[in-house]
Parts: C-alpha cells; sequence; structure tokens
C-alpha cells in the first residue's frame, strides 16, 4: 500500500514537471505581468501622502533636508504617547548624493530612546547608533532617526546624519 502511494506521488510530480498540470508548469511570469515595485521604507512605516498633507496630519515643526529630492512622506504612529495627531510623527524619504535615506521625527513627549549606543556628535548634538545603520539624535522636543533605504554603508549614513544636523536637523524649530 504505501509502495502504490509513493508511486502516484511520483508520477503526480512527474506529470508536474512535464507540464501536463498546465498552471505551475512554468515559473516564467505571464507576458503582460509586471513586477510589483517595493514601496519606499518610509512608506511602509506610516501612511503614505504627499509632504504637504503629510505636515498637515502632525501637530510639531519638523526639520525638512534642504538640496535634496524628496522622493515621499508619510504620517507615522506615534512615537509616545496616544495615537493623536499631536503625538504623530513625520516621515520624509529623500534621495542626497544618488542615496535613498528616510528621515523619521516624532515630538519627544519627554521620551527617550533606550539602547542606543554614542556616535560621536555634531554642530553640539550627541548622535547615537541604534541599528547597525541607523543614527538617532534628540532635541529638546523632537526625537529623529536617520536611516538608508537599501544597501548603504553606515559610514555614509553616519556622514548624511552629520550633513543634516550642520544643516539645521537638530536644532529647535519654531
Amino acid at each position: 500500500m504505501q509502495l502504490r502511494i509513493l508511486a502516484l506521488l511520483w508520477v503526480a510530480l512527474s506529470c508536474s514537471s512535464c507540464g501536463w498540470f498546465h498552471h505551475s508548469a512554468s515559473s516564467e511570469p505571464a507576458p503582460n505581468a509586471t513586477a510589483t515595485p517595493i514601496p519606499a521604507l518610509i512608506a511602509r512605516r506610516g501612511e503614505e501622502h504627499p509632504l504637504a498633507e503629510a505636515l498637515d496630519g502632525i501637530g510639531f515643526k519638523p526639520f525638512i533636508p534642504q538640496h535634496v529630492t524628496i522622493v515621499t512622506a508619510a504620517v507615522l504612529p506615534a512615537f509616545s504617547g496616544e495615537d493623536l495627531r499631536k503625538n504623530r510623527g513625520l516621515g520624509v524619504e529623500y534621495e542626497s548624493s544618488g542615496r535613498l535615506f528616510a528621515l523619521s521625527q516624532w515630538p519627544s513627549n519627554g521620551g527617550g530612546v533606550e539602547g542606543a549606543k554614542p556616535a560621536g556628535s555634531e554642530a553640539g548634538c550627541e548622535i547615537s547608533s541604534f541599528r547597525r545603520d541607523g543614527f538617532l539624535w534628540a532635541t529638546a522636543t523632537r526625537v529623529a532617526t536617520l536611516q538608508p533605504d537599501g544597501n548603504v554603508p553606515p559610514s555614509a549614513v553616519l556622514r548624511e546624519t552629520r550633513r543634516i544636523i550642520r544643516e539645521g536637523a537638530c536644532r529647535e524649530l519654531r
């Protein structure tokens, strides 16, 4: 009995590989199929909107990098506190020097990030490493992170972090 079942399984597998079962015979995509684009990192973290609409969805003044190409923006869930407009964050994905970066910012509400390791300072702002390739900093009113979207060396992410901090990413904005 077991041999008969094994033989039937072998026949079924053989038939599927020789094309007798049309729907599974080919691993090639259909001629009119298109690849589904992978959403930007920032869009996977929050609710994607045009930048102006995303700014309307938050209750604080964020830093927006200059001299970059903004790819997309998103309203992010609250970093701390209830999921209210005043606690939600802003994510901005942008291209700088041919690389994609995801800048996320939230009102700090007195909260901080645990487990971050010091990574230096820039323009009086303390920078910490919170992932292998992500960096964060905080002001009295905001917490911000910068991560790459794609394969970017951590040293390049730190260089970009330092660049936007010099541009004003760690200043209090009013």
